[in-house]
């Protein structure tokens, strides 16, 4: 006799939490940057995130080969980098997509380049 199968129940899905306008103007005086200067900021978070993946970072001319991360490597970095960087009064775009696509694309950057690229993507927490 074949049993039958219990219904899964399926877990609703959370909208992120979006501030007001108003609400975020607010946080925006209340969490001013702890740093004016972005590359600063995007320079010591990037430090960081490399680290958190056993990529230590001692000049700027070093070159990250992407092509040596795994998905899950390029996930970590981007949530270290993203929380670091939150932290210091800034916000990014989510950034592990285009870490997973780097490292597809086998690609190579010195890490000044990265910094810049990262303090061009960079805002003031609004």
């Amino acid at each position: 006799m074949a049993s039958k199968k219990s219904p899964t129940k399926k877990t609703p899905q959370v909208p992120p939490h979006v501030h007001s306008a108003p609400t975020a103007a607010m946080l925006s005086f209340a969490n001013p940057p702890l740093s004016d200067n972005a590359a600063a900021a995007a320079n010591v978070c990037a430090k960081q995130g490399f680290a958190t993946v056993g990529v230590v970072i001692a000049n700027p001319t070093d070159v990250i080969d992407f092509s040596r991360f795994d998905p899950q490597s390029c996930t970590d970095l981007a949530n270290s980098i993203e929380i670091c960087v939150d932290g210091k009064g800034f916000e990014v775009p989510s950034l592990a997509g285009t870490f997973d696509v780097l490292r597809e694309h086998g690609t190579q950057i010195t890490f000044a380049n990265f910094v810049k690229g990262l303090t061009s993507i960079m805002k003031p927490k609004a």
